[in-house]
């Protein structure tokens, strides 16, 4: 009995719940689904009471562990009736289960909570009507329910719960599922019949609607004339109420006098319907055509009823008869107009001629009737002519066509023809009607005036200058060969084109360009032009064009608006010229101009700096030889050293910017350059300003050597790696990569490249990117956009470059905004083998042995340098301030070298002093120093048997090398 108890106690419970669900639904017939809130409260409290009633009568499995049906009837409902209804409900059977109290109650609120939000989400994910519910997904639907109720079990004692679960597992899912889908399809069917009747009210709505609404009067009537219902419009037509047109019936608003009338009446018993027109009565007695559509049918009783839907057509007659004199008007006026009138058959026979056909082509009508209109026209229009009316007819359009026809006399005559299908009462072609005039003596006038055209068209289309016309409603009416060229787009693709069309070639979108401009002045978009000039109708402009391949392109247009011959505007032309070879060339001369001023410069700079700093380097060095090691002494002199080379390397920056200060050319592996330069301590600084930045590099194993100067090559690695660290703010990548590749195709921004195998060296950086303006002033002497205090001196990528330049390469700059920025380097590649690098040499191999020496130079400190370090190499030194006191010095004196300053001031220059010295003793030897680069008076002066050119400043070695080298000499 124990074992059966859950059953009877659930079966119960649940048939309590569906006897009072069932009695709801009996009872509440006139009850519809409300989703608006006001009616959905009460519902949810009535939802309420059914749940508690359902839990006044639950089946207690221990004391205080109870199982009842209320997790059908909120499962239900969550997915019937939506979440207000559904939780005032649960939330008055959590209540009420919490009042009931025992160890169940948590599990009891857990299980009200969980079923009635399983409906909730059942309702909200399932996407067809609910009234399209089944008996399987109600069923399924109760599964999942009850499984998560008996899941919730697992909220009591485990203990507790597993025995629970083997007591009600079984009884639970036998019983409650069921009952879902027995209520379930209860509530399917009450949407269904909400549904239907819903459907059912709309149609009688609508059918209402019609019959009330409608501007034909509309009767219901009985076989036998009795009226039973007539709409506002039939009450407005008859001038009476609905009862006034009741008591009086059919014959009442029929004229019985109208014969129509019994025949309308006979056709209607015989077929069940028909149309006629018949003569109705108005209250005050007047009489009216009407139009009468009738049809009997049976009502739901299978009663025979009869509609009659009137429509009075006095308006329509009034038309009528208005046509008939028009038509009588027209016959009139056809006799006697000037224009040849025509009708025929859709065979092309005639039919009809005006009398003008006499008068227009010497036939007279009559002899015309019967014939093919296609006979007297012209051979050659025939077809065309033809094709024309086959085209316009089937395209139900009227057709107005221009052919030549013979004339009496043998000569052929233009006509013009305008015609058109004829129709009968049911609405299908029987003629065609045609209107034609001789328009001779206008062809003869358009010819010409196509002659016209053609000899402008043709001038326009072989312009030199790309050149396009619009009319006045802006569309391309003219688009030549060379604009052709120009954009791509062939004159097919164009003419006809409006909306501004004709831009997107050179914009990449649609905008007003300076024809429209010549067409509708605007100042502000004329301002968007690089220049623009305006002389009446002319006006002139130049614009850069970045959508026009190859991209870049700058263009010179001239616009100007056209005229008829009353001075009416009628479009507009433009002429338009691609100077962008002209302007490049003015950019590079003018970028020519600037270096080479720079240059100059740069060079004068550096060699006054050079006099100054030679003094700086050249007695710190000397001063070095004298001080004890590790005294202070010795740490001035060497911060004093160091400050010297790396004011010299800005000197040497100068120099190379003005390309005049690359005098080394050697064999040498950018891997090697590369790798030197990460471990400078210029490379530490950079890393030191920029911790967040990661400096990686990847290196082609076999790179191929190139010739250059190893310290012009390192010094443009570091400003770019410099440069590409400056670029991020925050977390970045740096990367130098080298590779070799072999260049077949014209590099960015040159015009000629050599074909050839080049090494590539690129330094990519995930920075801000360079905007268009900074592109074109990056290389730039002097121009920086860096952090104040880590800008240097503005000549980082002029060094670059110059650098590129003097070694015969290439540099392409890739950049996109906030992404970052690619600097590209191409030198030539050399199958030479590496230079052998240089070793320190012990000063014994450049001491003198006691020999003469005259240093010959304007300034008194470099000489005075110059003597002291030459002395100290045991020479004997002699000195002279200018190029003229050298010479006079020689006349009566020897040396046996001499150390000749290039540039002085004022008096002759080295050049000039070392030739005149030569007058006097021809074998003279000597040495060119300048604080200047190798200049071409340089290279003179060695042609002519000078030694080593040394730069300024003087450094011990590198003087005392060329002293020993020239002097040692055969």
């Amino acid at each position: 009995m124990n074992e059966i108890s859950p059953f009877l106690g659930l079966v119960h419970n649940a048939a309590l719940l569906l006897a009072v669900a069932y009695f709801f639904d009996v009872s509440a017939a006139r009850w519809k689904t409300d989703r608006t809130l006001f009616p959905q409260v009460p519902f949810g409290i009535v939802i309420g009471a059914v749940g508690i009633t359902v839990m006044m009568t639950s089946w207690a499995l221990t004391p205080g562990l109870i199982f009842d049906t209320r997790s059908v009837l909120l499962s239900v409902s969550g997915l019937f009736f939506g979440s207000i209804p559904t939780v005032i409900a649960m939330a008055m059977t959590a209540a009420f289960r919490i009042y009931q109290g025992g160890p169940g109650a948590v599990m009891g609120v857990s299980v009200i909570a969980a079923t009635g939000t399983v409906g909730i989400l059942w309702r909200h994910l399932r996407r067809r009507s609910l009234a399209e519910m089944s008996w399987r997904e109600l069923y399924l639907f109760g599964i999942a329910t009850h499984l998560v109720m008996l899941g919730l079990t697992f909220t009591l004692p485990l203990e507790i719960a597993l025995w629970t679960l083997s007591r009600i597992t079984l009884p639970v899912l036998l019983i409650y599922p069921p009952g879902t889908a027995l209520l379930g399809m209860l509530m399917v069917n009450r949407l269904q019949r909400e549904q239907a009747d819903e459907k059912l009210q709309e149609r009688e709505e609508k059918y209402r609607s019609l019959f009330d609404h409608s501007r034909d009067a509309i009767l219901l009537t009985r076989p036998d004339g009795f009226i039973l219902d007539a709409n506002p419009s039939a009450c407005e037509m008859f001038g009476r109420s609905l009862e006034g047109i009741r008591s009086v019936g059919r014959n009442g608003l029929v004229d019985v006098t109208d014969p129509r009338l019994n025949e309308a009446l006979s056709e209607r018993a015989h077929t069940g319907g028909g149309m006629a027109e018949i003569t109705m009565l108005r209250a005050n007695g007047d009489k009216f055509p009407a139009e009468i559509t009738s049809t009997v049918f049976a009502d739901t009783s299978g009663q025979q009823k009869t509609s009659m839907i009137i429509r009075d057509v006095t308006e329509r007659k009034r038309a009528e008869d208005a046509l008939r004199e028009k038509e009588d008007l027209l016959s009139l006026i056809t006799e006697n107009m000037s224009d040849m009138i025509r009708i025929t058959d859709l065979q092309g026979r005639n039919l009809y001629s005006s009398p003008s056909h006499f008068k227009g082509l010497g036939y007279r009508a009559e002899d015309r009737i019967g014939k093919s209109s296609f006979d007297l026209v012209h051979p050659d229009d025939v077809e065309r002519m033809s094709n024309e009316f086959i085209e316009g007819f089937f395209g139900n359009r009227r057709v107005t066509t221009e052919y030549r026809i013979k004339h009496a006399d043998g000569h052929y005559v233009w006509l013009e023809t305008v015609a058109d299908l004829l129709r009968d009462d049911r609405g299908e072609a029987s003629a065609v009607i045609m209107s034609s005039r001789d328009i001779s003596e206008r062809k003869k006038a358009e010819e010409g005036l196509h002659e016209s055209q053609r000899r402008l068209s043709d001038i326009i289309e072989f312009l030199p200058d790309a050149t396009l016309v619009i009319d006045s409603e802006g569309k391309v009416i003219a688009w030549n060969r060379a604009i052709e060229a120009m954009t791509g787009v062939k004159k097919e693709e164009m003419l006809g084109k409006g909306n501004y069309e004709y831009s997107i070639p050179f914009y990449g979108e649609r905008r007003p360009i300076l024809i429209d401009l010549a067409l509708h002045p605007d100042p502000k978009k004329e301002k968007e032009y690089l220049t623009v000039r305006r002389m009446d109708d002319l006006l002139l402009g130049d614009a850069h064009t970045p959508a026009l391949a190859p991209g870049n392109v700058h263009l010179s247009g001239t616009a100007s608006v056209l005229r008829d011959s009353e001075g009416n505007i009628v479009g507009a032309i433009e002429c338009i010229r691609d100077y962008t070879d002209r302007k490049n060339m003015e950019e590079r001369l003018q970028r020519a101009e600037k270096m080479e001023s720079l240059g100059i410069l740069a060079g004068g700079v550096a060699h006054d700096l050079n006099n100054v700093l030679g003094v700086l380097v050249g007695y710190s060095e000397l001063l070095l030889r004298d001080v004890q090691e590790g005294s202070r002494a010795e740490k001035y002199a060497k911060s004093i050293l160091q400050g010297g080379g790396r004011a010299a390397a800005i000197i040497q920056d100068l120099l190379t910017m003005a390309r005049r200060g690359v005098s080394v050319s050697e064999t040498v592996n950018l891997n090697r350059i590369a790798a030197d330069a990460f471990k400078t301590p210029e490379f530490e600084l950079v890393k030191t300003h920029h911790p967040d930045v990661l400096f990686q590099s990847h290196m082609e194993k076999d790179l191929f050597n190139i010739k250059g100067s190893p310290v012009h090559l390192s010094k443009s690695i570091m400003n770019l790696l410099s440069n590409a660290a400056e670029s991020i703010h925050g977390k970045g990548v740096v990367t130098i990569t080298t590779e070799n590749r072999y260049v077949d195709v014209a590099i960015p921004g040159y015009e000629n490249t050599r074909e050839g195998e080049y090494v590539v060296l690129t330094v990519t950086d995930t920075g801000s990117g360079i905007s268009p303006a900074d592109m074109e002033r990056i290389f730039e002497p002097f121009y920086t956009k860096k952090v104040m205090g880590r800008s240097g001196t503005g000549l980082g990528l002029a060094v670059v470059w110059g650098t590129v330049k003097d070694h015969g390469g290439y540099i392409d700059v890739r950049t996109e905004e906030d992404k970052g920025s690619s600097f590209v380097l191409y030198f030539p590649v050399t199958r030479e083998a590496l230079s052998k690098t240089d070793q320190a040499l012990s000063e014994s191999e450049y001491r003198g042995r006691g020999e003469s020496i005259l240093i010959v130079d304007d300034v008194e400190e470099q000489r005075s340098l110059a003597a002291v370090i030459l002395e100290g190499l045991s020479y004997r030194v002699a000195s002279a301030a200018s190029g003229e006191e050298a010479v006079e010095y020689l006349r009566t004196n020897k040396a046996d070298l001499i150390v000749l300053d290039m540039i002085m001031d004022p008096g002759i220059d080295g050049l000039e002093t070392y030739c005149r010295i030569l007058e006097i003793r021809p074998r003279q030897k000597a040495i060119i120093v300048s604080g200047f680069a190798r200049t071409e008076r340089v290279k003179m002066a060695q042609a002519m048997g000078a030694g080593e050119y040394v730069m300024k400043p003087y450094v011990i070695e590198r003087l005392g090398m060329a002293v020993r080298k020239e002097l040692d000499k055969m």
